[in-house]
This record gives C-alpha cells, structure tokens and sequence, in this order.
C-alpha cells in the first residue's frame, strides 16, 4: 500500500501589501495597510462641490427675517431689562418671567415692597400696540391675584434709552382708552420705588409666594394649551360688576 502524498498549494500565498511611507512612518514591515486598499474612504476633497446657487430671493426671506431680527431684539431688551431690575435686594422683591405660557417672552412680572407690576421689554421709538399689549397682559395676572387690592400697574421699558418715567394713553380695539407707563433702563428702579408701599408685599408674603410657586411633582400641574390660565376676557379691573 502506497503511503498518501501530501499535495504542496500550488497558488504561493500572497506577500501583505507594504506601503513604504507606512513603514517610514513607523509602521512594521509586514503589517496590512487597509488604507492603499480599494475600501478606502473618499477624501473630503473628492465630494463635488456644493452648487452655490441661491433658490430664495431677498423679497422671499424679507418677510421672515423682519421678524427674526424682532425676536432677537426683544431677546436683547429683555436680558438688559433683566439686568436692571437684577439690582433689586432679594429680600423685598421677586423677579418672574411672564408665567403665562403662549405669551410675549420679553415680559416679567415683579411683585414687592410697593405692589406688583408687569414690564414688557422692548426698544425706542416703540410702538402705539405696546401700550395695548402689556395692558392685557397686566389685567391676566390682576384676574390671578383674586383679592389683592392694589392695581397690577404695566409699564414699557425701553432698556437701551434714558427715559423719564410718564403714562401713554391710546384707545384699544374696543375704543376703550387704556394706559401704560413708559420707563427707560435707567429709570425703572426709581419708578418701582416711587409707589407707596400701601400695596406692597410684606416679607411674609413674599415667602409664601416662594413657597407656593416651588415645584411639587406629587401634585398635578395646570395643563399647557396656548395660554393658561385661560383668561375669558382681561376687562379692567373696575369694569367688573
């Protein structure tokens, strides 16, 4: 019986490509270099460039980029708003965003030693709707305070301007003539201060609003439609019966 004969490959192995500059670099002899591969990824510098072509005109972005530079701007009034009224002792007075949610973010609602207040945010020459605006959203948090005897007093601030502190007046869609204090950055703590302190807020209330404000998550929250509380309609305060 012949012994079996073991049978040699007759395809030698390949030798593993060796790319010189790898082993210049450092790389062992020896070593597989995926990257001389055809699996290599494509250079960045390979991909087409992009097409530089605009497909929106100026008249088609005007429009929304008007409002853009609104909103960027309110966002700037209202930090330095923030800023300014940052100077009040944290002992007599809060300092809360506008808590209404689907409302102006640049508002804050203020309560302290002589009453509460509602300031929107916004920037010289200003406009007539502001006095509109802010009015309502005073007479919101009047309606939230059910038996405070003071009067929510609202205010325009235009923070960037020296401004002396005096009441606009304009009559609403109703015809109905309201009014709105117009202040300026440099004016709004002597405005706050200068209201008597008849309605003001003592330190003890000023805890209980702390209290009663912090978050409890083992009690249900308002729901959050566009805007709650859902107020029926702000009518002024002395037009209720």
């Amino acid at each position: 019986m012949t012994s079996p004969v073991a049978i040699e490959p007759s395809i030698e192995p390949l030798e593993p490509v060796v790319r010189p500059d790898r082993v210049a670099a450092g790389r062992r002899a020896g070593s597989l270099s995926w990257a001389g591969s055809t699996c290599q990824a494509a250079s960045p510098d390979a991909r087409p460039a992009p097409l530089n072509v605009g497909r929106l005109s100026s008249e088609t972005l005007e429009p929304l980029c008007r409002y853009v530079d609104f909103r960027r701007r309110l966002e700037l009034a209202a930090g330095e708003l923030a800023a300014q009224l940052g100077q009040l002792p944290a002992d007599r007075w809060r300092v809360e965003p506008y808590p209404l949610t689907g409302e102006r973010r640049n508002t804050f609602v203020i309560l302290g030693e002589t009453g509460t207040f509602v300031i929107s945010a916004t920037y010289a020459p200003g406009h007539w709707d502001d006095v509109i605006a802010v009015t309502k959203l005073a007479r919101k948090i009047q309606r939230l305070l059910p038996g405070y005897s003071g009067q929510v007093q609202p205010a325009v601030c235009h923070p960037f301007t020296p401004t002396r502190p005096r009441i606009w007046h304009r009559p609403d869609e109703d015809g109905d003539w309201v009014a709105a204090w117009l202040i300026g950055g440099d004016s709004v703590i002597e405005w706050l201060e200068h209201f008597g302190p008849e309605h003001g807020l003592a330190a003890s209330d000023l805890e209980r609003f702390d209290e009663l404000a912090r978050s409890n998550w083992l009690k249900g929250a308002i729901p959050t439609p566009p805007s709650w509380p859902p107020i029926r309609d702000a009518a002024a305060p002395d037009s209720e019966g």
